[in-house]
């Protein structure tokens, strides 16, 4: 049923600035950090980076194509956050089950920014011919550390989401 705009509970004002940060600023940031991070080490990096570990061994990639998909990765997690975001404030539909599905998408923006991250610093001055996959484990711990912060934080410096109404209310 279509109800005109004087019938529609309002959230309030819209977001503020630093609320727009959470969305804009703070991911940049992160992606910043890694690419500065590959930059600045990039000759203490091996060539090559364990992507996957199977039960036919360590899987390696470029480093650097590594690095770009899993920044690519985060960049479009962080996108869909920040327009899911956009779009249920613009309809006024930020109930609980809407503001969840935005701190998902954000943090595990986050997440893959704290895998890249660990990677890196995990094989910084490694042998190239000895590489191996402990920097997936290592990003594995990072990704889920930063999961959890990310959770945490946008849970609590988001607005709260309204309550849902019970079908049939």
């Amino acid at each position: 049923m279509a109800s005109s705009s004087s019938e529609v509970s309002h959230l309030g004002p819209a977001p503020t600035l630093p609320v727009a940060r959470l969305f804009v600023l703070a991911p940049l940031l992160a992606l910043a950090v890694v690419g500065s991070a590959y930059f600045l080490l990039r000759p203490q990096l091996p060539a090559q980076l364990a992507r996957h570990i199977g039960p036919d061994g360590v899987g390696l990639s470029s480093t650097g194509v590594v690095l770009l998909i899993g920044s690519g990765v985060a960049a479009a997690l962080f996108v869909v956050a920040l327009c899911c975001a956009i779009d249920f404030w613009k309809h006024e539909h930020w109930y609980q089950t809407q503001k969840m599905m935005v701190v998902g998408f954000a943090a595990s923006g986050y997440a893959v920014s704290g895998l890249l991250l660990a990677s890196i610093f995990n094989v910084r001055g490694v042998d190239p011919a000895a590489a191996s996959g402990a920097s997936i484990g290592y990003g594995l711990l990072a990704f889920l550390v930063v999961l959890i912060i990310a959770i945490w934080s946008y849970v609590v410096l988001l607005p709260a989401g309204k309550f849902e109404e019970p079908w049939g209310s």
